[in-house]
């Protein structure tokens, strides 16, 4: 029960942060893209990238999606992550996303969130937040709870 009301609080913080640093008001009024490649969830699944490995279908996907480090404020251990910021100096939304219970962050099906904050220029963070169910550090607990927090102040201090 605590677990429970502890991640929703959380995500709570972590959805008002996004809004509070990452202000679509705030940002140049740019019309939103769509990537037709990825409307459904049946296209993605159908898809060539469906079959490679995770990695290999992320690098090919979108290119521009890094594969990043960040040092866990909870135990100082390195905590993967995929990151995308063009660089440019406009304010721009950041989009947070967190993996399905039963994955881990290289999952096929995030690769829809990398591509569209590539071509419609947001900040992307997707944090491992300690991977998929079968850990026990991982889902709620406050270590990844604190993963996805210190993945938000990642994105929060890059100079784009």
């Amino acid at each position: 029960m605590i677990n429970c009301f502890l991640w929703r609080t959380t995500f709570f913080i972590v959805a008002f942060g996004m809004f509070s640093a990452f202000n679509p008001a705030q940002s140049d009024e740019l019309p939103v893209k769509l990537v037709k490649d990825y409307t459904t969830f049946m296209k993605l699944a159908k898809s060539p990238l469906a079959d490679m490995p995770k990695a290999k279908a992320w690098k090919k996907a979108a290119p521009k999606v890094q594969s990043i480090s960040i040092k866990s404020s909870a135990d100082g251990s390195l905590q993967p992550a995929l990151f995308y910021d063009s660089g440019s100096l406009r304010k721009k939304p950041l989009l947070l996303v967190l993996h399905s219970w039963s994955a881990n962050y290289m999952q096929h099906f995030s690769i829809p969130y990398g591509v569209w904050a590539v071509e419609n220029d947001w900040v992307f963070i997707h944090p491992n937040f300690r991977g998929d169910f079968d850990n026990p550090e991982a889902g709620a607990s406050e270590l990844a709870i604190q993963d996805v927090l210190d993945a938000l102040e990642y994105a929060k201090k890059m100079p784009g």
